[in-house]
């Protein structure tokens, strides 16, 4: 029954366990209801519909839908929606504060997380299962070899913790990696991550084997390799620092002083 497709990322969860971890990891209050990615055949949706809350599962596939249809009904707490997740707005299902979960395709992994950062003024919590690499790198902390733009970026907006990891055979048809489970709470005390803080932390990661000073230097605002490093002593930032050596908070403090510059060149 509906063979998963390759072109798709489609990789089915069938081990039970997993399945109710995934639910168990999901902890009240939920917002005013749930949105699942990516339902496929249904099997996390089962079991989310006796959490208590509304759940939102958005399937891309149209060959799913009408057995989703079927399973769930039309009406009742599961609300089904064909739409592609990179063009959903949680305008579009009414949502209000909500939560997420869901087994994401490994091939949009990374827009997926980008919609998520974007949403969360409005989401409680974030329960996904992701490649390991990704699960890593998301929960990565600084001086550590997975620390990079990804974690920093998430770990701006939200808490952050590695669940545990999931084999191949958990799924149908197996992936060629281990996949990993990895809770995400939206933080109350967050502040936006924009285009431009994510383009200062991506560039300082340009060339990890690059110090920060040199992979900034071309940068607006700053031209020069003193100018940067005029900047860098500010922060009290030696010249040798390299980018997977900082917290979230010296690269928040690193994009208020370049926003500084920028300003007093302008």
């Amino acid at each position: 029954m509906f063979p998963a497709r390759k072109r798709f990322g489609q990789h089915w969860l069938t081990d039970d366990r997993v399945l109710s971890e995934i639910v168990n990891m999901l902890r009240p209050p939920y917002g005013d209801s749930i949105l699942e990615i990516g339902p496929g055949r249904g099997a996390l949706t089962e079991r989310l519909a006796g959490v208590g809350v509304p759940i939102v599962a958005v399937e891309f596939d149209t060959d799913l839908i009408s057995y989703l249809l079927e399973h769930f009904g039309v009406t009742g707490s599961v609300r089904i929606v064909n739409a592609d997740i990179l063009s959903f707005s949680p305008s579009d299902a009414d949502l209000g504060s909500f939560s997420v979960v869901g087994n994401l395709p490994y091939n949009i992994t990374s827009p997926i997380l980008d919609r998520l950062i974007a949403w969360r003024p409005n989401l409680v919590q974030v329960v996904i299962m992701v490649q390991e690499e990704i699960g890593r790198r998301i929960t990565g902390s600084p001086g550590g070899r997975d620390w990079s733009p990804l974690g920093i970026l998430i770990q701006e907006e939200f808490d952050v913790s590695y669940a545990f990891t999931v084999p191949p055979e958990a799924f149908q048809p197996p992936p060629r990696v281990n996949s990993a489970i990895v809770r995400m709470t939206a933080r109350e005390d967050a502040l936006p991550v924009d285009f431009d803080f994510a383009t200062l932390v991506r560039t300082a990661f340009r060339q990890r084997r690059k110090t920060l000073l040199n992979n900034l230097v071309g940068m607006p605002g700053w031209p020069t390799t003193g100018i940067v490093a005029e900047d860098l002593n500010r922060l009290a930032l030696t010249r040798d620092i390299r980018a997977e050596q900082m917290p979230t908070a010296t690269f928040r403090a690193l994009y208020d002083c370049w926003r500084d510059r920028q300003e007093s060149d302008a």
